[in-house]
């Protein structure tokens, strides 16, 4: 038993190799007993042959003529589109004729006179006029009176001339800035006090005065104390707005 799996181990690649020789013999045995079969010339056989091939043909010219009737109505409907497209574009940049233009210009000159006028029954109206007022300043100088005239009483003292009459052109004390009867009763006092053989003190006579009086004018500036008033510059139509 040892012996023979000994054999068989060592004979091994010897069986593989004549394996394959035999499988390749076989096939070509095979292949030469193919070839040397007898060809079948029945008529049936060449009918159906030829049958297959005009059947093919006939399929393959109806696929050629249906491709070619595909591309003549696509080329069709191309130039027809074509056609179409510049018939539009002449007939936009052709003069539209000349009744219809003059239709037209009649229609724009309507329009533009009926915006025009007033006068179609549609539009015309009756007035309805308002007054358009302002305010318009209507001067008024006045004169402002910031200290009002005054008239200051006095006490002038009398003199005397060569021929011995009194005149009354002495010194004039005013009863202004303070100065009051008490204050002109010292001045008396003082004079009378110091009066000489004439009664005169300093050449005035101070027993007697002659009542004066003066005037301060007013202090005054002008300023326009005018006032606004509400006068019509024009009317309007309320309706259309026409002024007149």
């Amino acid at each position: 038993m040892e012996k023979r799996k000994a054999f068989f181990h060592n004979k091994k690649i010897v069986i593989i190799a004549a394996i394959v020789l035999a499988v390749i013999a076989a096939g070509i045995i095979v292949y030469f007993i193919a070839s040397a079969a007898p060809e079948d010339t029945s008529a049936d056989g060449v009918e159906t042959s030829s049958a297959v091939t005009v059947a093919e043909e006939e399929s393959s010219e109806e696929k050629t003529e249906t491709s070619n009737a595909d591309m003549l109505t696509s080329d069709t409907k191309s130039t027809a589109a074509t056609d179409e497209s510049e018939a539009a574009i002449d007939r936009e940049s052709s003069p539209l004729p000349q009744s219809v233009s003059s239709a037209s210009s009649q229609n724009a000159t309507s329009a533009a006179n009926d915006v025009r006028t007033d006068t179609s029954p549609a539009s015309s109206h009756t007035h309805a006029w308002v007054d358009h007022t302002v305010q318009v300043w209507v001067p008024n100088m006045v004169t402002v009176v910031d200290q009002p005239e005054q008239t200051i009483p006095g006490a002038r003292f009398y003199t005397m001339n060569e021929a011995g009459e009194y005149i009354a052109n002495g010194p004039t004390y005013w009863f202004e800035n303070g100065f009051t009867k008490d204050d002109l009763k010292e001045i008396i006092k003082e004079g009378l006090r110091n009066a000489d053989s004439n009664g005169l003190y300093n050449g005035v006579y101070y027993g007697n005065y002659q009542n004066v009086t003066k005037t301060i004018p007013a202090v005054t500036h002008e300023e326009d104390q005018g006032y606004y008033e509400e006068k019509t510059d024009y009317q309007y139509c309320s309706v259309c707005g026409q002024h007149k």
